[in-house]
Parts: structure tokens; C-alpha cells; sequence
């Protein structure tokens, strides 16, 4: 996933770190935005080591994520995350994010068709 997000326009890790070691980090990139044609931001990711959450962490990647695209020509930011990862829809939530699409997902060989 890294290196995917890597090779996109304005890819990029930025990493956290607490007296020279890192404590987390944030992936993001651009992507023309499939409902309304515009470039966004995306955060395809985002961890802080448990030991650093819940002091602020998250939050100042998700900002640093943000400027980092808006410098690159984004007009919005979206973030990716699993229905099933409370800590990072909480996060997303509590920074001002709202659904805005949903994607079904199941595996080939779950086929009923």
C-alpha cells in the first residue's frame, strides 16, 4: 500500500517523532474525486503507537496530511478507513469528517451470482 500510495501524485509519508523516534505516521496522496472530478487529498492511512494516543498526535499528522495536499492543488481531503476500525473512524469523525460515499466490498468466491 505504501509504495502504491507513494507512486501517486503528491504521495507522501510523514512520519511523528518523539525525541528522534517515531511514534506514528500519516500516508497520503491525491485522487481525482469520482462524484465530483476535483482534486482531493486522501489519507489512506493513519497509526500512532498506542502509547502516544490520546496526546495529540493523530491529530497534528491529519493537519500536516491536510496542508501537505492543500499545497499540492487539493480542494478537499477524504479519508480512508475500514468500517471495522473504530479508533481511526472516531479519529475522522472528531476531526469534521462525515460519510460521503460507501463502498461494498466481498471476495470473488463469495459469488452468488
Amino acid at each position: 500500500m505504501v509504495r502504491g500510495a507513494l507512486g501517486q501524485p503528491g504521495g507522501r509519508l510523514l512520519v511523528a517523532e518523539a525525541a528522534g523516534t517515531p511514534v506514528g505516521y500519516v500516508l497520503c496522496f491525491l485522487q481525482s474525486n469520482p462524484l465530483t472530478g476535483q482534486t482531493d487529498g486522501v489519507m489512506a492511512d493513519l497509526y500512532v503507537e498506542p502509547a502516544w494516543r490520546r496526546r495529540g498526535v493523530g491529530r497534528r499528522l491529519a493537519a500536516a496530511a491536510e496542508h501537505h495536499v492543500r499545497g499540492q492543488g487539493a480542494l478537499a481531503m477524504a479519508v480512508v478507513a475500514s468500517l471495522y476500525s473504530h479508533g481511526a473512524l472516531r479519529l475522522a469523525t472528531a476531526l469534521g469528517y462525515w460519510p460521503e460515499r460507501v463502498l461494498l466490498a466481498r471476495r470473488p468466491d463469495q459469488s452468488g451470482v
